[in-house]
């Protein structure tokens, strides 16, 4: 799938950051760091997913239950374990679900119990970060998001490359909706024909599609668009779909 390749790479440069700041391992859960690490990438934005990585050692990915046992091999790398999904609050999830009591217990059979652990504090919650000091009460914490960021601020050869395919991809994409997008083609019709014309350029996203955002019988009717044409009767803004994580 596409972004795997990049991934043994990024391992191996974040154990380099991890024994620099002498880390005994990461506990991650940001979503596009977790995809970072493992190339997991996950089909609903509405249920929390964690990575735990230890020193010279493969991340383990904890997901629901019940995409675990959905969990194609070849979507990440690394082990895969899974927690108990209750009915839950959509904003309280993570404390509602055995969530973090299922990443304290990868974190201690890693070895974690009484480790120096890096966690993502600029994403955590206080609750969340009281409740995993409690499930490790032995275990000392330590901010990592900005050697983080600053880590995948930086590509190398091979991730440029495929930022500047992507970035053809999307241009043909877009000079494909230019052309398309008219009075009378419907989303569907013009959805068809962009994916079409972005897949055969080497675009992989699932579910690519055109939607109109703003303006009347769109799909977000009271979104506002920052920057319009002074000929324009209306404004109309057109979501072409595409996101990476590189």
């Amino acid at each position: 799938m596409y972004g795997m390749q990049f991934v043994p790479q990024r391992i191996d440069r974040v154990h380099r950051m991890m024994r620099n700041e002498g880390l005994d391992g990461i506990i991650v859960t940001r979503p596009s760091n977790v995809q970072y690490l493992t190339g997991y990438d996950r089909h609903t934005d509405s249920v929390p997913i964690a990575c735990v990585l230890g020193v010279d050692a493969l991340p383990v990915l904890i997901v629901p239950d019940g995409l675990l046992d959905l969990l194609p091999r070849d979507n990440f790398i690394g082990n895969a374990t899974g927690y108990t999904r209750h009915e839950f609050n959509y904003w309280d999830f993570s404390q509602e679900s055995d969530f973090w009591q299922s990443i304290s217990e990868v974190a201690i059979s890693a070895g974690l119990a009484r480790g120096l652990i890096g966690l993502e504090h600029n994403w955590l919650s206080v609750r969340e970060f009281e409740g995993l000091k409690a499930l490790l009460p032995e275990a000392g914490f330590r901010d990592i998001s900005e050697s983080l960021w600053h880590l995948r601020a930086v590509k190398d050869a091979a991730e440029i490359d495929a930022i500047r395919q992507a970035v053809r991809v999307a241009e043909i994409g877009m000079r494909t909706a230019l052309e398309l997008v008219q009075t009378g083609v419907t989303e569907i019709v013009a959805s068809l024909e962009i994916e079409s014309a972005m897949r055969r350029a080497g675009g992989q996203l699932r579910g690519i599609r055109a939607a109109v955002l703003c303006g009347r019988h769109a799909d977000v009717p009271l979104a506002c668009l920052l920057y319009t044409s002074d000929a324009a009767d209306e404004g109309l803004g057109v979501d072409l779909g595409g996101r990476r994580i590189i």
